[in-house]
């Protein structure tokens, strides 16, 4: 139990980041021969837990919480759970019964809700997330959402604190807390940053992203349509002009990040998703507000998501972002003809990648499998660019691909593809 208690403590003390040391972790315990926190390490608020001791304190966490006399309903037993499932977390981060048990000690109905203590656990379920395996579990992404609604509403009344105390808080209910700050936000984006680094993909991590966004986004909006600002006089740090040019400023600089981000992770289709997300937040400031900014972000995307394209025209991800982009109807575009132009590029970026396959099958007996797979992504965005405009090629304005040895799903494509174009042309 005294490795539980240690174990615990310094998980409250909000450490900045966590590493699980292989075995008993002697190695590194070696090289602090001071250390006080023996068996664990705790430098630099950065805390180090050997694999061995934090499953052995698992296993003692669970069979102690299953007790009886650990029923949470008195103060001591809740104190004991609270000790108890800061442990459980960290090795079984989806332990959903004991995320259950914090969540019911933190929004008891017979006490009244302390914000601070409420932090507290926000912090902890960071220091969480900086775990590999942690940052992987939506369990924990949708507990952080149910902390933050609950500080930013202040919510105390029974029926509220029901409804945290349940399964059932939805999406809907964290976007329609839309007077989350902006400083708040950039610590929600850094935090999610962190956990995209640490593991790559991380589909529920972007997901939370993408809410952070579309609740700034519309924060931004209700502020300026509820409380407009004409003068630079009202723009003074903490006035309610400022709060609105934080958050659009937010959105902006999400912008910039998301991209750089998929240039340098050409595989990620989550990063791909939020980013147009970013843009649809973007464009609807324009349409519902009188915001001056004039810039064309779903056209800079655009011309991203070809770029792109031309160099990595073996990622799947970017033909999906050149789809999505191509079907963004931009509110600057609306009546303009300059949106038909684009179809127009990425229709050439297809075919180029289809002639540069044939030619070299036509040069070389070697198979080259990633020639193959350009090959197949071009094919099906023509394919769905064709069943989307109606019919816009011919045969005749398709390369000759009998040269390029098709595998049985890249022949199907093929043969759709052909038998679309003959049907419409």
């Amino acid at each position: 139990m005294d490795n539980v208690q240690r174990l615990s403590e310094l998980l409250a003390r909000a450490p900045k980041s966590i590493e699980i040391i292989p075995g008993d972790g002697h190695e590194w315990l070696e090289l602090v021969p001071e250390n006080e926190h023996t068996p664990f390490l705790f430098v630099e608020e950065n805390l180090g837990v050997p694999e061995k001791i934090l499953y052995g304190s698992y296993m003692l966490s669970i069979k102690i919480l299953g007790e009886p006399r650990n029923s949470i309903q008195t103060p001591d037993s809740r104190k004991t759970a609270s000790i108890l499932t800061r442990v459980i977390l960290l090795a079984n981060p989806a332990h959903q019964s004991v995320l259950n048990i914090r969540r019911t000690i933190l929004f008891d109905t017979n006490l009244e809700i302390d914000v601070t203590i409420l932090e507290n656990e926000l912090v902890f379920i960071a220091s969480l997330l900086s775990v590999k395996h942690c940052a992987k579990v939506s369990a924990l992404w949708n507990y952080r959402r149910v902390l933050l609604r609950s500080i930013v509403s202040g919510e105390s009344t029974e029926s509220g604190i029901a409804g945290f105390q349940n399964l059932s808080f939805t999406d809907d209910a964290f976007l329609s807390t839309i007077h989350i700050s902006a400083a708040s936000l950039r610590s929600e984006l850094d935090l999610v940053a962190r956990a995209c680094d640490i593991y790559p993909r991380n589909y529920y991590a972007w997901h939370h992203r993408t809410l952070c966004i579309r609740t700034c986004a519309a924060g931004a909006r209700a502020q300026r349509i509820s409380s407009p600002f004409t003068s630079e006089s009202e723009l003074k740090p903490g006035t309610h002009a400022r709060q609105i040019l934080d958050l659009e400023s937010l959105l902006m600089d999400e912008f910039a990040a998301t991209k750089r981000w998929v240039e340098q992770h050409v595989s990620d289709y989550s990063a791909v998703d939020h980013l147009c997300h970013v843009v649809e937040a973007l464009e609807s400031l324009v349409l519902n507000t009188d915001t001056a900014d004039d810039h064309d972000y779903a056209g800079e995307c655009r011309q991203h998501a070809l770029s792109l394209t031309k160099l990595y025209p073996t990622h799947e991800t970017l033909w999906l972002y050149l789809r999505k982009m191509l079907a963004f109807r931009s509110i600057r575009e609306k009546g303009e003809t300059t949106q038909n132009q684009f179809p127009g590029e990425a229709d050439i970026v297809a075919k180029i990648v289809l002639m540069a396959a044939r030619q070299r099958c036509e040069n070389s007996d070697v198979t080259d499998p990633e020639i193959h797979v350009g090959a197949r992504h071009a094919l099906r965005f023509l394919l769905w660019r064709a069943q989307t405009t109606g019919g816009q090629f011919t045969k005749e304005q398709l390369p000759n691909l009998t040269c390029i040895h098709f595998t049985s799903t890249k022949a199907r494509c093929h043969v759709e593809l052909l038998r679309h174009i003959s049907s419409i042309a």
